[in-house]
């Protein structure tokens, strides 16, 4: 046992505060973020003896100012120890150019420096002459010994012993009435009954803490923060004494008002609706501890309920109730409460809170400082940058202070950022005094004469009729009808050609009845007759249907039966497939190859629309208009069906104009054709360069080999790139510089959140000579909406989605529909002419999606994306993530919802959740389920049984099979609570690996999936594996072995035996391939 008895102190345990605060000093000793310093200005006469003496009294007084702390038999102790002399550092600065600028650096100097907690006293205190009659008195001591309360009763003892002994006279301050260990020995032998109730209390409280997501100027890294700046600002005299007069009115504190205002902030920041915030209690619980000097105070995690959109007088209500409870528990330390709770450690995170709020009332009810007769006093701003969470708010609210400061991570936040927040805190307080019964929601943070987020590119829409892509192509193939307009492979054809293929194709199609808004499906693969099938469909007035050939049946039936489909153009192999559905087929490959492709192209339309040409081949019927449906897109859908989305002609011709002046296109350029028919970039990689009159190349490879096709000379030929943003972050990362086309000059991504590590890379090897495009666009908003030029600052930080496209609006709104202030989070809304007409067949959906735009136009629409964004000081959007649980895997629009609804309808599931897992480029679907009583799932019955009704991308890679799901406290399930499935393999026996080319193959495996161990027979996409992943293999093996591993290999044989296999053989052929000296030096060299 410890002895902790008689008067002259000795040893004694640490308090549960003290015990994490040593932890965290031995973590890193030189870390200065629990000093704490404050700073004094004396103004007058100083006698530095007395000074001194009066410090050393002080010492005397309080045991804590001379407290050692060490480790008996590993456990820390705190011993009191005689009181030793403490010497002032000096310094005398009055013959510096600025005295003041050099005293914040000296101080900021030596209140950073190490204390030896071994040695006592854990006080340092400095004397710095600014002037004849002028010094700054600082003092600075470990936050293990002191706390906010404690410099103030340091200061206030301080000056009167200063007094009395200047005077003459014996100290005037009466014996302490108890002391720090008395607190400690209470805290350690808490009695159980009372800590058992407070711990039921935070347990319930805090169940499901939600993680303030405050959007960043810079991304997150794993280390703790520390980089600390500071932000300071003076409070109005009547905006303090509102606040008191609103406290007074509802019965709290102006804490409470505070603190609900900040609260409020946060969530309207972070678009939540529950926040928790740290703040400091005294933990002075009795009275005679309350003029002691030692660490005292304590923490609590304040959750702020901001749910159903109370008003601010109902929410003060709330924070009320939340604090009065808190303080009634406690008596529960911090330090145990986490361990209690088991928070998941985050090391880019503080756990429970990430934000912290202090109102300083500690001086406000103490006498002001009086030094005697010579002397003069003031507290000094002295705010060090140093910090344990993203953000730290203290407030001064006294009238000689009124200062409101922030101290900031400025690793992750710029100055510019922090100062709007603190004056847009200010002006939230000021609204809820004026209208405390007004909905939160209401409350502005926009300021006077502030526009707020919106960006309106409407007034640089392209000039004129804007016709159709129809027309936009056929003007091309009048003014150059030899130039190449697609190629495959050997196959080209001029823009002759592809007119006359078009024309007999949409007048086939008028044949049998086709026109405007009639939905004709095209169930092509990639190839010229998917082209011509395309615009063929669009000449003849009609709108296209993509049926990717990947999709399941029922997918197709779906599809088909929704949209109406009045006919199908398809291929000998689609044919055969899609016969069993009740839809008319039109097979192109039969359809008679047009007549005169030498001849002239088609002559300028008269009167508007295509006109009918004298050989029959085209009907006399206009062509489609600007308000005529151009293509159907399905997207997944939250209810559990895809809905189609439906884009006129007059969007889409816009959105094409716009992309040819935007992308510099001409007709030198050659594009490739990436992006299935199903996904509504091909609109981008098809029309704009057939208007200016380049070349569409579509590669004879299938996608996930293109790095294999870019080396060909077809590949070698582009000039401009689109692909998905997934696919260019591995591509990046894994591709030579020499793999790329050498003519490249335009790389457009899109799809995804772009990484700006990828972007450091890509600009390591390209820098200004090839342009970086991010764009982003959802399918309701025709391909793309708003595009960011990509350069060398978004390296560092998140690359933006840049600004709204010619003839298109965007705004950044809240949730009471009103725009957002720059800076602010809030939900993306699109207006303009590329907006889609909405949902086919689904009013009620289109209705809730598009809406009146009340900052356009008479008679203007705007869409709500579901988009979190916010508009950055440069005028770009930045992307922040959604406000619901869609999410993108490798491009794709995915709603959990669709594929819970399909899991669900399992004969054999009662429940069933999907999450995402895994970050950055590789995130993917695990799907839970709960079976009913006696069902014996397995996830590889559940996959083929979502494999019938969903396409590919929403078949989750795992299925996980559990007793029950996870809820929460409050009956909600509780996603993160999900285990993380063990393995996503179906069960096989494991073989280990069998020499070195497998065990190689085996390891690279292991650490691109993530896996422990690979076998010799598991299949690489069975274990997770997607395109994106094997390019990473193929990477690795070429780092690893050089080896150059066709992409191919890993989908024709995907175990680790069978590409190991052919590893083996290259190297045995390029062996063979060397002479024999080129062998013995080999050999040489593995000897040496």
């Amino acid at each position: 046992m410890i002895d902790a008895s008689g008067p002259g102190g000795g040893a004694y345990p640490l308090s549960p505060s003290q015990q994490r605060l040593w932890f965290l000093q031995r973590y890193d000793a030189d870390d200065p973020v629990y000093h704490v310093v404050a700073v004094h200005r004396l103004v007058g006469v100083l006698d530095a003896a007395v000074l001194t003496r009066a410090v050393a009294e002080l010492v005397r007084r309080h045991e804590p100012l001379r407290t050692r702390f060490r480790e008996v038999d590993g456990v820390p102790v705190q011993e009191v120890c005689e009181p030793v002399p403490v010497t002032l550092d000096r310094w005398d600065l009055r013959d510096r150019d600025d005295p003041e600028r050099d005293a914040r650096a000296l101080i900021g100097e030596w209140g950073d420096r190490p204390f030896d907690l071994g040695t006592a006293p854990l006080l340092r205190v400095g004397l710095l002459r600014t002037g004849d009659h002028e010094h700054l008195l600082c003092v600075a001591t470990h936050h293990l010994v002191s706390d906010g309360w404690s410099m103030s009763i340091f200061f206030t003892e301080l000056s009167q012993l200063y007094a009395a002994f200047r005077a003459g006279a014996a100290s005037p301050l009466p014996p302490l009435p108890a002391r720090f260990g008395d607190h400690v020995r209470r805290q350690v032998g808490a009695d159980g009954s009372e800590l058992a109730a407070a711990s039921a209390y935070w347990r319930a409280q805090l169940a499901d803490a939600p993680v303030l997501d405050l959007p960043t100027d810079r991304p997150r890294t794993a280390r703790r923060p520390g980089r600390g700046a500071v932000w300071t600002a003076r409070v109005p005299a009547e905006l303090t004494a509102g606040v008191r007069r609103l406290a007074r009115a509802h019965r709290c504190t102006p804490f409470m008002v505070w603190l609900a205002a900040y609260q409020l902030l946060l969530c309207r920041y972070a678009g939540q609706e529950e926040v928790c915030v740290g703040t400091p209690v005294a933990g002075r619980d009795r009275p005679e501890y309350e003029g002691l000097i030692g660490y005292f105070a304590g923490t609590l995690v304040l959750r702020g309920d901001l749910t159903g959109d109370p008003s601010f007088a109902q929410l003060l209500d709330r924070t009320r109730r939340t604090a009065l409870d808190a303080y009634a528990h406690a008596n529960l330390p911090f330090e145990r409460l986490m361990a209690e709770l088991k928070v998941p450690r985050d090391p880019t995170r503080h756990p429970l809170f990430q934000t912290w709020f202090n109102l300083h009332t500690e001086t406000l009810d103490r006498p002001a400082l009086d030094w005697g007769p010579e002397l003069r006093a003031r507290y000094v701003d002295w705010t060090p940058p140093h910090l344990s969470y993203d953000l730290m708010v203290d407030f001064w609210p006294g009238e000689d202070s009124r200062r409101l400061v922030i101290t900031y991570d400025r690793d992750l936040f710029d100055p510019e950022t922090v100062a709007d927040l603190g004056e847009r805190f200010v002006r939230l307080v000021g609204a809820a005094i004026a209208d405390p019964e007004a909905p939160i929601s209401r409350l502005p943070l926009l300021g006077p004469g502030e526009r707020g987020s919106i960006l309106d590119a409407r007034d640089r829409a392209p000039g004129g009729d804007p016709g159709t892509v129809v027309d936009l192509f056929l003007a091309r193939a009048r003014q150059t009808p030899t130039a190449v307009a697609l190629q495959h492979g050997d196959r080209i054809y001029d823009y002759a050609r592809l007119d006359a293929e078009t024309r007999a194709l949409a007048a086939a199609l008028r044949g049998r009845g086709v026109g405007p808004e009639t939905v004709v499906g095209i169930g092509l693969p990639r190839s010229v007759e998917m082209v011509v099938a395309v615009l063929g469909t669009l000449r003849a007035g009609a709108a296209y249907l993509p049926l990717d050939p990947g999709y399941p049946d029922a997918r197709l039936d779906l599809m088909l039966r929704d949209s109406g489909t009045a006919l199908v153009l398809t291929d000998g192999a689609g044919a055969d497939r899609l016969a069993r559905f009740s839809v008319p087929i039109l097979r192109v490959d039969q359809h008679p190859p047009a007549d005169g492709v030498d001849g002239p192209p088609t002559p300028a339309p008269t009167g508007g629309g295509i006109r009918g040409e004298a050989d029959g081949r085209d009907d006399a019927a206009p062509g489609p208009g600007p308000d005529d449906l151009a293509y159907v897109i399905y997207t997944s859908g939250s209810t559990g069906e895809p809905k189609g989305v439906a884009v006129a002609h007059g969007g889409l011709a816009d959105r094409v104009r716009w992309m040819v002046e935007a992308y510099g296109l001409g007709p030198t350029d050659r594009v490739l054709q990436f992006a299935a028919l199903s996904f509504d970039t091909h609109a981008e990689e098809l029309f704009p360069i057939l208007a200016a009159g380049g070349t569409v190349v579509l590669p004879e490879a299938p996608a996930e080999l293109l790095p294999e096709w870019l080396p060909t000379p077809a590949g070698r030929s582009l000039t401009v790139l689109d692909l998905p943003t997934a696919y260019w972050h591995r591509l990046v990362h894994d591709l030579r510089t020499e793999d790329w086309p050498p003519r490249l000059r335009l790389m457009i991504i899109g799809g995804d959140q772009a990484e700006p590590t990828a972007v450091r890379a890509w600009r390591e090897r390209f820098g200004d000579r090839v342009q970086l495009l991010n764009t982003y666009g959802p399918t309701e908003a025709t391909v793309v909406a708003t595009m960011a030029r990509l350069g060398e600052s978004d390296t560092v930080a998140r690359p933006p989605i840049g600004r709204p496209a010619a003839g298109t609006a965007a705004y950044v709104l809240d949730p009471a529909g009103r725009p957002t202030p720059v800076g602010v989070p809030g939900e993306l809304h699109l207006a303009g002419t590329g907006l889609a007409r909405g949902y086919l067949g689904r009013p009620e959906l289109t209705e809730a999606r598009f809406s009146a735009d009340p900052y356009g136009p008479p008679g203007a629409r705007m869409y709500r994306t579901g988009d979190r964004v916010r508009l950055r000081r440069d005028g770009q959007l930045e992307f922040l993530g959604r406000v619901d649980r869609q999410v993108k895997i490798r491009g794709y629009r995915v709603e959990p919802g669709e594929v819970e609804a399909a899991l669900a309808a399992h004969p054999e599931v009662a429940q069933a959740a999907v999450v995402v897992r895994g970050d950055g480029a590789e995130p993917t679907l695990v799907g839970y389920v709960v079976p009913v009583p006696g069902a014996a799932l397995t996830g590889t019955a559940l996959r083929q049984h979502l494999g019938r009704t969903l396409p590919p991308y929403l078949v989750p890679t795992s299925i996980v099979p559990l007793d029950r799901l996870p809820l929460t406290e409050r009956g909600k399930p509780d996603l993160r609570a999900l285990p993380t499935p063990d393995g996503i393999a179906p069960p096989r026996e494991y073989v280990a690996p069998r020499g070195a080319a497998e065990e190689l193959v085996a390891a690279i495996w292991a650490e691109v999936l993530g896996r422990d161990r690979v076998g010799a027979f598991d299949d690489f996409f069975d274990l997770g594996g997607h395109s994106l992943l094997a390019t990473r293999v193929t990477a690795r093996l070429r780092a690893e072995a050089e080896v150059e591993l066709p992409l191919r290999v890993l989908f024709d044989t995907p175990t680790v035996a069978g590409v190991a296999a052919v590893v083996e053989r290259l190297l045995i052929e390029e062996i063979s391939r060397l002479s024999d000296a080129e062998v013995r030096k080999l050999l040489s060299q593995e000897r040496a």
